[in-house]
């Protein structure tokens, strides 16, 4: 508990300049995934600029990190194929018209998530996004697994699209990978379900209900993905799926012990009870409390001159 305490006293007090740096070490990491897989221009692909970018685009809100480096990948697709970078420019328009029209939040999923995907831990972006987001934030969780899953595609048939010999038209290539296969659909149920597992379960009036959706919400996730790959017969990817979902709950319960009790950025309904009652609490958070400025000022009384001798 007083490791706990002392933890959020430090993040309290250094709140500004920790997730400044917490969204730059994001977006290096974003940057470095798509230079490794999608890393077609050899300019856009140097570590200086995924550097620079990284951390011009700490400062501003996720939001712009989103657009910009989505702008990123869609040359760094042309680079490589002029249909491809036309599809994928389809895709994310969809995923934020759509995303625009039911007002989904988190649209920087678009490009996190490709990122955790090739990272090997696709399961991070849905769960904190259930811990930590909003119910309508499934739009912008189930656009970024399509999209994610997009960019899989151009990167492990990246030299098919660009051979002479035996050119694929982009068109067979989505038929191929996303519409006709399966798994496709596997990881998205997979990734739906940790988010609207972890959601659920932390809108329930009970004890630790953090804790307990971190672990369910990636348990969903993991049964889908194996019984996925054990009815389809691809169980090379059984082990890689295990280890990546320890990874994931454990950093969602890390995140949901130190981090979240209550959201001090949003109004809250707590219930708490004793023998007799059980208490309904509406939580608001204030808007801006001054630190009272104390001045201490030292009054020096004039000698009186009868007292001198």
């Amino acid at each position: 508990m007083k490791l706990r305490d002392s933890v959020r006293s430090f993040f309290s007090a250094h709140s500004y300049w920790l997730s400044t740096i917490a969204k730059g070490v994001m977006w290096f990491i974003c940057a470095t995934m798509i230079n490794r897989y999608l890393g077609f221009s050899e300019v856009l692909s140097s570590p200086l600029i995924a550097l620079g970018l990284s951390v011009f685009l700490a400062f501003p809100p996720m939001s712009v990190g989103g657009m910009v480096f989505s702008a990123v990948v869609l040359i760094q697709i042309f680079s490589l194929s002029r249909h491809a970078a036309i599809a994928a420019l389809a895709f994310i328009l969809l995923a934020y018209i759509i995303c625009g029209i039911y007002r989904c939040e988190r649209t920087e999923f678009f490009i996190i998530q490709p990122a955790m995907y090739f990272l090997g831990v696709p399961f991070l972006a849905p769960l904190f996004a259930g811990l930590f987001g909003k119910a309508k934030n499934g739009g912008s969780v189930a656009f970024s697994c399509i999209i994610s899953w997009f960019l899989k595609t151009i990167s492990e048939n990246a030299t098919q699209l660009v051979d002479s010999a035996a050119p694929v038209t982009m068109a067979d290539l989505l038929v191929k990978e996303i519409v006709s296969n399966p798994m496709f659909y596997v990881y998205l149920a997979a990734c739906m379900a940790v988010f609207l597992v972890s959601r659920f379960v932390t809108s329930l009036p009970v004890d630790h209900a953090f804790l307990i959706a971190a672990g369910a919400g990636v348990m969903a996730g993991f049964f889908i993905g194996l019984a996925g790959r054990l009815f389809l017969d691809r169980r090379s990817g059984i082990v890689p799926l295990f280890i990546s979902s320890l990874i994931v709950v454990a950093a969602g319960l890390v995140a949901a012990l130190f981090f979240r009790d209550l959201d001090y950025s949003r109004t809250e309904k707590v219930r708490f009870e004793d023998d007799e009652y059980y208490y309904y609490v509406t939580a608001v958070p204030k808007i801006h409390v001054g630190a009272e400025v104390n001045e201490v000022k030292k009054i020096k009384t004039p000698e009186k001159k009868g007292n001198r001798r």
